[in-house]
């Protein structure tokens, strides 16, 4: 595990992590280790974060970011960075400077496994992930002996929520000391809050609404449809590692993909990503394709059923890139993705074009998706706990303890 390894480093730097305490509890365990930590705060959200005398604020611009952040690596002797988003422009630009310093970077991200993990690895995560993309890699790894225990992580979704608009709001407040920094993503708090509102809404709806639905793709639809996952419209995935412009993108060439080579008993369901709900709706959109295509009876737009039940009942899984993807092959769905994914590996996903797949989805490789999944927890993926009811904790609460605790597998391939 990559945290044994960054806790052998005596002066790190740390950028943007989590909303919330995440970022300052790593670096008080990393502290107790004896390494000399920094953090550079680029907001005033930042700063409640990481507050500290070893935290400094940078109010620059992104132009005048590469010098500022080659000056800082060289002047404090930074021996290791770490970060949490690896495509942020901050972050892209820090990594680009720091390797050519031969800094070793490690980033993180959420987990490719979940919710029990989160990502970590050295230089990049998703489609910048230095994981081997070869099926004979893994097919040549010895047989695995034992599986990964891993401690079990509940989510706090509300606790993840309220962080995060504690975090903008503090960003917004104190602008006037961070007069050029702009988030990442596109947002604004009034619309962060009317679209929590609107999500809440739309779940309790939805849930309702969907009932007649499910019992249907559960019973006489069982292993007639295909699943396709959207994914959230602003984030990474889509934006820098697909290729697709927008979320809608992809969409019409799934659906016109769908219309013109399944085979007509077969339907196809589109379920919107839960973080989306209140920012998105695509349904008019779905509706009027389906239309064009004359495939209305065939054709259904879900929101908030059971994602493991819907994988199983599918035929196969379509997805840009999406962790689901992932989740499907753990249940031995077939799966094809229309942008590079760690996954995507000959043997676990279709490897021909979506028009074939409708007609011939392969099955699974299960030994080589177990060797495939036990090497990708055991090198990418740490199961860690923070404790206590602070903001932004959103991994895991336990009161019980007040230490970071990760579990390092021990006798997983078989020597």
């Amino acid at each position: 595990m990559l945290l044994c390894k960054i806790r052998e480093h005596k002066r790190i730097l740390l950028l943007q992590g989590p909303y919330g305490s995440f970022f300052r509890r790593l670096g008080a365990w990393l502290r107790s280790y004896g390494a000399e930590v920094f953090r550079i705060n680029l907001n005033g959200g930042d700063c409640l974060c990481y507050p500290g005398p070893n935290a400094f604020p940078y109010r620059g611009d992104l132009a005048g970011w590469d010098e500022f952040i080659s000056g800082f690596l060289a002047d404090n002797r930074i021996d290791a960075l770490l970060l949490f988003g690896d495509t942020r422009p901050h972050h892209a630009a820090a990594i680009r400077i720091a390797r050519t310093m031969k800094i070793p970077v490690y980033s993180m991200d959420e987990g490719y496994v979940r919710p029990n993990f989160i990502t970590l690895e050295a230089d990049g995560n998703n489609a910048n992930s230095s994981l081997p993309r070869s099926g004979a890699f893994y097919r040549k790894l010895p047989d695995i002996l034992t599986e990964i225990s891993e401690r079990q992580i509940k989510p706090n979704h509300l606790s993840y929520v309220i962080s995060t608009i504690v975090y903008h709001v503090t960003e917004k407040l104190f602008i006037f000391r961070f007069p050029h920094y702009r988030y990442h993503k596109p947002y604004t708090i009034c619309g962060e809050i009317l679209a929590f509102l609107r999500s809440t809404f739309r779940r309790y709806y939805y849930n309702r609404r969907e009932q007649d639905i499910f019992q249907r793709l559960t019973g006489e639809l069982s292993k007639r449809y295909f699943l396709v996952p959207l994914q959230v419209y602003k984030d990474s995935q889509i934006v820098c590692h697909s290729g697709y412009g927008d979320v809608r993108d992809f969409i019409r060439d799934v659906m016109s993909s769908f219309a013109l080579h399944a085979a007509p008993e077969h339907h196809l369901v589109l379920k919107h990503h839960p973080v989306d709900r209140g920012h998105r709706d695509y349904g008019e959109l779905i509706s009027s394709i389906a239309r064009e295509y004359e495939m209305e009876g065939r054709c259904h737009y879900i929101h908030d059923l059971h994602l493991p039940t819907l994988l199983k009942n599918a035929i196969g899984v379509v997805t840009v890139n999406s962790t689901v993807g992932f989740s499907a092959l753990f249940h031995g769905i077939p799966v094809k993705t229309m942008a590079p994914a760690i996954y995507d590996i000959e043997g676990l996903t279709y490897q021909g074009s979506i028009n074939d797949f409708w007609g011939d989805p392969s099955p699974v490789d299960r030994e080589l998706f177990w060797k495939f999944r036990t090497y990708v927890i055991s090198t990418t993926q740490e199961n860690l706990l923070f404790s206590g009811d602070e903001l932004g904790i959103f991994f895991a609460t336990d009161k019980k303890s007040s230490t970071l605790v990760y579990a390092q597998p021990q006798g997983v391939f078989r020597k």
